[in-house]
C-alpha cells in the first residue's frame, strides 16, 4: 500500500489532504510535493511548480478563507507572539531580529520562511520551538496566515501540542470539532496516527494537529499549527 493510501485509509479525506500535505513540508517528504501540483496551502505555501505572484495568492486566500467561514467572531486573532491583519511584515522582521531567527524572503515578499524558531520566541506557545513558520501578508503588508511545524520524539511532541492546544483553547474556548487522539501511547503505536482539533470563526479558522512519522528510532510526532484570518 502506498504512502497515500496508507493515510487515506485511516483519516476521513479531508484530514487526510491536510495530514499529506503537511507530511510533504517535511524534509523525509518534499520527494511527496511532485503529487500535489501547482496549489498553495491556506497558509500560503507553494508546494509544487511556479510560485503564484502576491496578487494570485492573495485570491486564492480570500476563496479558501471564505469556505471555512463560521458564524462567530473570535475573542482574539492572536498567533503564537503575533496578530493577525494587525502585525506588518516590518513588526516580523523586527522580532526575527530580536530573536535571532533566520527568515527568508518568499512570494515576491508576500511571504516569509522561518527557521529553527525557539521557543521563547513564540511566547513558549510551543515549548519545543518550531522547525518552521512561515508567515504571509496580504497587499497591505499585514500578517493573514501562519504555518508552523515542529517534529521530534513522540513524547516530546504529544506534550508541545497539549500545551499549545491548552494555550488556544485559554483564548478561543473549546475547539468546534476534535479528531483522532493525541496522547503520546496512541502516537507511538504506529505511523500517521493522528490527533487534531479544529476552529471556525467568522474572522478565523485555526488548525492544530499532530501526527506520528516513521524515523529512524521509531515514531517520531510531527505538530502543525495553522492560523488564518478570514475577512469580512
Amino acid at each position: 500500500m502506498t504512502l497515500v493510501s496508507k493515510i487515506a485509509a485511516g483519516l476521513a479525506l479531508p484530514v487526510a489532504f491536510v495530514a499529506f500535505v503537511g507530511f510533504a513540508h517535511t524534509p523525509p517528504g518534499r520527494p511527496l510535493k511532485k503529487y500535489l501540483g501547482f496549489m498553495a496551502s491556506a497558509a500560503g505555501c507553494p508546494v509544487g511548480g511556479r510560485e503564484p505572484t502576491p496578487l494570485e495568492m492573495e485570491a486564492q486566500r480570500l476563496q479558501t478563507t471564505q469556505a471555512m467561514k463560521g458564524a462567530l467572531k473570535a475573542a482574539s486573532r492572536s498567533a503564537l507572539s503575533f496578530q493577525l491583519r494587525t502585525t506588518t511584515r516590518d513588526d516580523a522582521k523586527a522580532w526575527a531580529a530580536t530573536h535571532g531567527v533566520a527568515c527568508t524572503e518568499q512570494l515576491e515578499g508576500a511571504a516569509l520562511d522561518c527557521q529553527a524558531v525557539p521557543g521563547e520566541a513564540v511566547a513558549n506557545a510551543l515549548p519545543l520551538g518550531a522547525d518552521s513558520l512561515y508567515l504571509r501578508f496580504d497587499l497591505q503588508g499585514r500578517l493573514v496566515a501562519l504555518d508552523e511545524q515542529v517534529r521530534r520524539p513522540v513524547e516530546a511532541a504529544a506534550g508541545s501540542y497539549s500545551t499549545m492546544v491548552s494555550g488556544v483553547a485559554s483564548t478561543l474556548g473549546a475547539p468546534g470539532r476534535t479528531f483522532g487522539d493525541a496522547s503520546a501511547l496512541y502516537l507511538a503505536s504506529a505511523p500517521y496516527q493522528r490527533g487534531a482539533v479544529e476552529y471556525r470563526f467568522s474572522d478565523l479558522a485555526v488548525d492544530l494537529s499532530v501526527m506520528s512519522m516513521p524515523g529512524a528510532r521509531g515514531n517520531d510526532g510531527l505538530v502543525r499549527a495553522q492560523f488564518r484570518s478570514i475577512d469580512d
